[in-house]
């Protein structure tokens, strides 16, 4: 695939006819494709274009093309990195015809969508690792894993588009716009039993002389966008979790988690949306929200919608910092979804059955009659011990003193206390034995253990641990050192030739100043031997890039213009 002249894509499928026959493109790694080349031109639909597909090129194909247990990893491309499905036009019915294949269990992995060479803008602020023109496939059970994008990461659709998404995760994808997902021109997607965590904003780069989008620098409200929807389009969220995803632009943002603009419609049915940076649905221009059966951070409770309150700080998930969103056993959204909305949509659009299938463990759909809200089902069994919230402070000496409790408990050896720095990587510090006797009591104990001084921020989680070796998580809380300030200025900002950065709190070991521009790329990077440096950046072409502070406790990035 790594052509002399970068022109060429790994495949292209099109025309197909409807029909008995079908094609099937089943466990193929697509890989290495790079349509960044001018000469890379393709018939896709309507469309001639270059720089179109890096991996795949689909057009004019209906639901007897399917592409299943399929990889698309390392492609790049100006317009869909990683795949791009067309539909076209029946010119003797003078209609337009929908691209329909079925796209499922495959992993989408880094596919990058990247600049013309010619520094011409055009179509190359779209892209993402799967872009739909005038179609409406059904992806069910994909990944989407760390690829970047300007407009969008994941998936962007446009004219008319209308995907089913069912069963599929996006994971720490990263755009200058949405993340994730971008709805353009008409387009509507429909998406169920989703997980979307982890992903990352960068901010919008313009893109001046772009007819497209009119010049204009959007990071105000793209700052923080997952999930966005322009010119007339929609997007349905069913049973789906949207959880710790941000932006690296600045600790300040004043951009939605989900930007709908330009006559869009944005409904959430059945969903979590929980510990983002951002808390905003941000509706704009004509633009209307419709949220029922969820909990969404910072929406009080609406008994009329049937929404949870979301002003409450609860304990939704199992253990969301190392990736575990499945629903702990004091979460608020078990048995509290609406189960017409999950079936309806799997029956309307997939073809599920009328039990609501499997969430994205594996496990049944709907238990105890009744969903549970987001991507996971909540799976009871008789657990030893059952444990509430654990939650924590700073005492008047700076010590972090945590507390929780069980309700009953049978051969409970005890608890295992773990710490973390950075809230990733956890190590053990304590254990604590168990109050009841020889591990039994079927009365509420109350737990509380001074785990020591801390020193800037520090998370702890609890394992419950039994007698028979089987253990159990909590949820992981936050505790931040008293009178701690952590702080990162670089001025002046614009800046010429030099800029000076000044540190303010408590450095750890090891501190460091990195620059990097929007492609994640390390242009810059040296040690600083105290809270003040001053950075040339006369090596540097006029734009936009990032100032990371990295130490072994804590880092932060701010934005800086270089003129």
């Amino acid at each position: 695939n790594d052509t002399v002249d970068n022109s060429f894509h790994v495949m292209v499928i099109t025309n197909v006819p409807a029909g008995n026959d079908s094609l099937i493109v089943d466990g193929i790694t697509f890989t290495k494709g790079n349509a960044s080349n001018p000469n890379s031109t393709t018939v896709i639909g309507l469309f001639i274009g270059q720089y179109i597909g890096g991996g795949m090129v689909i057009s004019q194909v209906s639901d007897n093309t399917a592409i299943r247990n399929c990889t698309i990893k390392d492609n790049y491309g100006i317009f869909g990195a990683g795949m791009v499905v067309a539909g076209g036009i029946d010119f003797e019915l003078q209609q337009f015809l929908q691209a329909t294949p079925g796209v499922s269990n495959c992993l989408f992995d880094h596919n990058v969508t990247i600049l013309p060479a010619d520094g011409s803008s055009g179509i190359g602020i779209y892209g993402g690792a799967l872009v739909n023109i005038m179609a409406s496939p059904i992806i069910s059970n994909c990944s989407f894993i760390k690829n970047e994008g300007k407009l969008s990461a994941a998936i962007s659709n446009s004219y008319n588009s209308s995907p089913v998404i069912i069963g599929t995760s996006f994971t720490e994808n990263k755009a200058s716009g949405a993340s994730v997902i971008m709805n353009m021109d008409g387009s509507n997607t429909i998406m169920a039993n989703c997980r979307l965590t982890d992903n990352i904003n960068i901010g919008l780069i313009s893109a001046p002389g772009d007819d497209e989008t009119g010049a204009v620098d959007l990071n105000e409200i793209l700052g923080n966008a997952v999930i966005a929807n322009a010119a007339s389009s929609s997007i349905r969220i069913i049973n789906s979790t949207i959880s710790r995803n941000y932006s690296a632009v600045s600790p300040s943002v004043s951009g939605g988690n989900i930007l709908n603009m330009n006559d869009s419609k944005l409904f959430i049915t059945n969903s979590v949306i929980w510990d983002n940076q951002s808390t905003k649905i941000v509706d704009s221009s004509g633009s209307t929200t419709q949220v029922a059966y969820s909990l969404v951070q910072g929406l009080p409770a609406d008994p009329l919608d049937h929404n949870l309150d979301g002003t409450i700080d609860y304990s939704i998930f199992v253990d969301a910092p190392n990736g575990d969103y499945q629903l702990n056993m004091a979460s608020p959204a078990i048995n509290a979804g609406l189960n017409d909305t999950l079936v309806n949509a799997l029956m309307a659009y997939n073809g599920g059955d009328p039990d609501g299938g499997v969430d994205l463990a594996g496990n049944p759909r709907i238990l105890e009659s009744v969903v549970d809200l987001g991507a996971f089902e909540f799976v009871r069994s008789a657990l030893p011990v059952k444990m509430g919230e654990l939650k924590g402070s700073i005492d008047k000496v700076g010590h972090a003193i945590l507390r929780w409790p069980t309700y009953t408990e049978a051969n409970n050896k005890g608890f295992q206390v773990q710490e973390s720095s950075d809230g990733v990587k956890f190590v053990n510090s304590h254990f604590v034995p168990s109050l009841g006797r020889n591990g039994n009591s079927s009365a509420p104990l109350l737990y509380s253990f001074d785990a020591g001084a801390i020193s800037g921020v520090r998370y702890f989680r609890l394992r419950q641990l039994n007698y028979n070796g089987s253990s159990t998580g909590s949820n992981v809380i936050r505790l931040q050192e008293a009178n701690t300030r952590f702080h990162l200025t670089a001025y002046p900002n614009p800046a010429r030739n030099n800029i000076n950065v000044h540190v303010e709190g408590k450095m750890a070991a090891n501190p460091r100043i990195i620059v990097v521009d929007f492609s994640g790329r390390v242009l810059i990077s040296r040690e600083l031997t105290g809270s003040d440096a001053k950075v040339d950046l006369s090596s540097l072409a006029a734009g936009i890039y990032l100032i990371k502070y990295v130490d072994d406790n804590q880092s932060t990035v701010i934005r800086i213009v270089k003129q």
